[in-house]
């Protein structure tokens, strides 16, 4: 195992209550030396997430911060006073302060010129793409009319729908009107002898 080149004591940056590491090689040290793990809380700023797969500033708890202070391996820093220190302050000389001041000023206008980019070629595809929909919509209709039979758009002679329906009526009242052929009367004479009397049977004569 290499040798750590760390040498203590070590910054944490005490920002907004939290207590911070943004070293890697200081995370290593703190990780190998002391035992400390923290807790990564960074993340890209265009792509943000709370997952395991975080990185750097680690972030210690008050009493992991504490006893690296007491042990006298770590020293705390707030960043609040040390920005206002280094650069409000005699920390930077009046051309630095200059040219810091323009370095911010340049990326901003960049930063602000490549969003403007961004948003007209946004622009400009959906605009195309809204454009290419409409002309195949167009074309689907011009081909579909151009495929309709010549006699679906000729009028119809007036009447026949109505003969049409009546006829379907006087089809339906027809077919409602027969009942099942089990209740239906039988049509033929009966099979059974007659009820009247028996007829007299004419006997042959003998001359």
């Amino acid at each position: 195992m290499a040798a750590s080149t760390v040498s203590e004591p070590v910054p944490i940056h005490r920002v907004a209550d939290k207590y911070l590491l943004h070293d890697a090689d200081t995370v290593s040290h703190l990780r190998r030396e002391h035992n400390i793990t923290g807790v990564f809380i960074g993340g890209l700023p265009q792509a943000p997430q709370q997952n395991v797969f975080l990185g750097l500033p680690m972030e210690l708890m008050p009493e992991e911060a504490r006893l690296l202070v007491e042990k006298n391996v770590a020293y705390i820093v707030d960043d609040a006073d040390q920005h206002v220190s280094a650069f409000v302050s005699d920390g930077l000389s009046s051309d630095e302060k200059a040219r810091f001041t323009q370095l911010l000023d340049r990326q901003g206008a960049d930063t602000a010129r490549a969003q403007e980019l961004q948003a007209k070629e946004r622009k400009d595809t959906a605009l195309r793409k809204i454009a290419e929909d409409t002309k195949k919509v167009g074309n689907g209709d011009m081909d579909n009319w151009n495929d309709m039979p010549d006699g679906m758009l000729a009028p119809r002679p007036r009447g026949t729908a109505r003969t049409k329906s009546r006829r379907r009526g006087l089809e339906r009242s027809a077919s409602s009107s027969v009942t099942p052929s089990g209740s239906a009367p039988p049509s033929g004479p009966p099979s059974g002898p007659p009820s009247g009397p028996p007829s007299r049977a004419r006997t042959p004569v003998n001359h």
